[in-house]
């Protein structure tokens, strides 16, 4: 005990690492604050990675980008005021105002027969990765794998419209109910329908590996190889 003690004092009275310390105590409460202010991953929600935001209403957006300008002056004032963390700062800035059109992107009104509707388009791309993230945990279930990149690489796109089933306005909408589903696939006019994997050329992704081992890959020669080898044998036999 007595030389965890004395570990635990050089550590506690070491003046180098209480800069440090307060100087991430400092970052924290900034980022903290920018949290709050874009209303994504909250210090006190357990969503993490998995909150999409609670943008509801325009008003609401407005609120939010007036925070954001004050919060974008006090950084400003904060790196000129820090030369140490200028730099850092300073790229925090440039971030957020090269994408602020597409932080703040007006709302969308779309009409549903009578009813209209406000849509507040997405500010991060949570939900892109939501999916490609249960993508991966489906996967590595099945394989028992850790690295499935092939397995995701080889997906068609429709595979998004399999994970829509689960979204009940997605359902409503276009089947009405599940137990449609099977009617609705009957009705299709495949006939009509162009249907990828029946075009002459398809663009698959093929290894630099396999295009290599290919441009020496010679099959009559292996053939006639084979044969000779073969006739050779049975004259002997």
């Amino acid at each position: 005990m007595y030389q965890i003690k004395d570990v635990l004092r050089k550590v506690v009275n070491d003046k180098s690492l209480r800069r440090i310390v307060k100087t991430l105590e400092k970052k924290m409460t900034l980022f903290d604050e920018l949290r709050q202010i874009m209303r994504i991953a909250l210090p006190d929600d357990n969503n993490g990675l998995n909150d999409s935001g609670k943008i509801e209403n325009p008003s609401q957006l407005d609120e939010m980008e007036q925070k954001l300008m004050t919060y974008v002056k006090k950084l400003k004032s904060v790196a000129n005021n820090n030369p140490l963390e200028s730099k850092q700062l300073t790229g925090v800035i440039e971030q957020l105002e090269k994408y602020w059109d597409k932080i703040f992107a007006k709302p969308i009104k779309i009409k549903k027969g009578n009813i209209e509707k406000i849509i507040i388009p997405q500010r991060t791309n949570n939900l892109s990765e939501q999916f490609y993230r249960s993508l991966k945990q489906l996967f590595r279930r099945l394989h028992g794998r850790r690295h499935v990149g092939k397995e995701l690489l080889f997906l068609p796109e429709e595979i998004a419209l399999i994970e829509n089933l689960k979204n009940n306005d997605y359902i409503n909408d276009l089947l009405r109910s599940l137990d449609r589903l099977a009617e609705e696939f009957a009705q299709l006019d495949i006939d009509s329908a162009e249907v990828p994997f029946e075009k002459e050329e398809i663009d698959l992704f093929v290894p630099q590996k396999i295009i290599n081992a290919l441009k020496t890959f010679k099959p009559m020669e292996y053939v006639a190889y084979f044969m000779k080898n073969y006739a050779d044998l049975h004259a002997v036999g």
